[in-house]
């Protein structure tokens, strides 16, 4: 009897600290470098959340091979609008397209899954000329920072202050990969 109301009682605690703990697929998976942001892994294949251990990770692929990523952040992404959540493609280190998420992500949102070749950037993935390429992914959001006041000229020309918002893009996660187009 007292067994049964130790475990009544501990479970959902034991269970409230493991939901909080990030994953064992995500554990390994998902490395911070030393400015504060995270990884991408790649996959020929789609690659759900804490599913990595089941696809097969690459970060070689010739063209038609398709290319998902799925790219993680250092903790929750917190509230952010839509506009202020993007992705970039870099290629051979150009900025080649820029995804501006129009909905927000979840604020508790710690990762995304990027369809490569498949969709946001399917255009420039197939448009890219023969040869091998370096094709990076940074996911990024812009941070409020604060207000500065501004000296401005009002519609009668006299100089007013006016309060500016400063926002700073900030860097959530990098991945790059080699691309080779026959």
């Amino acid at each position: 009897m007292r067994k049964l109301f130790l475990v009544a009682v501990f479970l959902p605690f034991i269970l409230a600290l493991t939901a909080a703990a990030p994953s064992a697929s995500q554990a390994q998976y998902k490395k911070t470098f030393p400015e504060g942001y995270c990884n991408c892994v790649f996959s020929p294949q789609e690659i759900s959340k804490d599913k990595e251990g089941s696809v097969q990770l690459k970060d070689s692929f010739a063209k038609p091979e398709k290319v998902y990523a799925r790219c993680y952040f250092s903790g929750p992404v917190g509230k952010v609008k839509g506009p202020d959540f993007w992705h970039e493609l870099w290629v051979d280190r150009k900025l080649v397209s820029r995804t501006k998420f129009k909905e927000p992500p979840d604020a508790n949102w710690d990762q995304i899954q990027i369809w490569i070749t498949e969709d946001e950037y399917k255009k420039q993935m197939q448009g890219l000329a023969p040869g091998k390429h370096e094709v990076t992914i940074w996911v990024m959001k812009n941070t409020f920072q604060g207000k500065r006041a501004e000296a401005e000229r009002d519609a009668s020309g006299k100089i007013v202050a006016k309060d500016k918002e400063i926002w700073v893009p900030v860097r959530l996660s990098k991945g790059n990969f080699t691309y080779t187009v026959k």
